[in-house]
């Protein structure tokens, strides 16, 4: 299996043992969040394999408690660095021009449309989704179409009810505002952020895996 497979795993089915074996070929999570920090990307940092947060998730009888704790996060970020990473992903300054446009490639194949794409016409939608049903359902992406293409970076937490629901209200519902207000002439990439808590995204450590490894995809495809 090559990096392309892997990173292509974690990002349209959210393979978390594909995003394990990247943070493992790059040499673990600190080279991951020194690259985000050179980006000027402070908020978003990878908190280790998969298997902590799931022994974590164990040990802890009560889901709602350890969500709202938040002792041990998955991943960590802002929605605004996390629009702010895939506004330099479009723009081709994420690792290189070639690993950017890779990177978008393999979004635009995101298995899940449940969410920002939901109610969307006339855009495409490269988009990362990140959740802890029933409590987070994130979503990130840019909408491209041929005139302008808008960023927006949906997080939210502390949902205590079904998990569809949070799916469809709180981020198809605002993609679809945002195609509607963004008609006529061509603008420049626009970053939208919407978020009911800052800090805390479970698709944080897929998207810069994904841009760490990125550095190997040329030789490895």
């Amino acid at each position: 299996m090559t990096i392309k497979d892997l990173i292509t795993l974690m990002i349209i089915v959210s393979d978390n043992s594909a995003t394990d074996m990247l943070f493992e070929k790059v040499g673990g999570t600190e080279p991951v969040n020194k690259l985000m920090q050179s980006y000027g990307l402070n908020t978003i940092k990878a908190t280790g394999p998969s298997e902590v947060w799931f022994k974590a998730l164990r040990a802890e009888p009560d889901a709602w408690k350890f969500h709202t704790e938040g002792k041990t996060p998955y991943g960590l970020s802002s929605p605004r660095d996390m629009g702010k990473l895939l506004e330099k992903i479009h723009k081709g300054e994420a690792v290189s021009k070639q690993a950017s446009e890779q990177m978008l490639q393999i979004m635009r194949g995101q298995v899940y449309s449940s969410r920002l794409p939901k109610y969307v016409t006339g855009f495409r939608v490269p988009h990362k989704t990140g959740d802890f049903l029933p409590y987070i359902g994130n979503d990130v992406g840019i909408l491209e179409s041929a005139n302008r293409h808008i960023v927006i970076s949906v997080f939210t937490a502390r949902h205590n009810g079904i998990g569809p629901n949070l799916r469809t209200r709180s981020e198809g519902s605002p993609s679809r505002s945002l195609t509607t207000l963004h008609t006529g002439k061509a603008e420049q990439s626009s970053p939208i952020l919407w978020s009911a808590r800052p800090d805390y995204g479970l698709n944080s450590r897929r998207f810069l895996s994904s841009s760490a490894a990125a550095r190997c995809l040329t030789v490895s495809v």
